[in-house]
């Protein structure tokens, strides 16, 4: 997925990202932007109120997603297997 320049920026200004457990499982962005939060064991993807102005607000929402996954799955690889 090819995002505009908008929202590429606001996706680079994200790293590095933290999590934070302390508080109920969420992940933040570099300006304190939530990413996704854990609850009961299910993660989501979150942000929709800042993304929600962008003109492809669900694209970079689905693009999120699938970023999210990708590093876990990566993660996983190298760590785990």
């Amino acid at each position: 997925m090819k995002l505009d320049k908008k929202i590429l920026k606001d996706f680079k200004s994200l790293f590095p990202v933290k999590a934070d457990s302390f508080t109920g499982g969420y992940i933040w962005g570099k300006n304190n932007q939530m990413i996704a939060d854990i609850v009961n064991g299910d993660m989501r993807v979150r942000g929709w109120g800042r993304i929600s102005k962008f003109e492809q607000g669900e694209e970079y929402q689905d693009f999120m997603q699938q970023f999210i996954a990708e590093a876990i799955n990566e993660k996983y690889k190298r760590d785990y297997e």
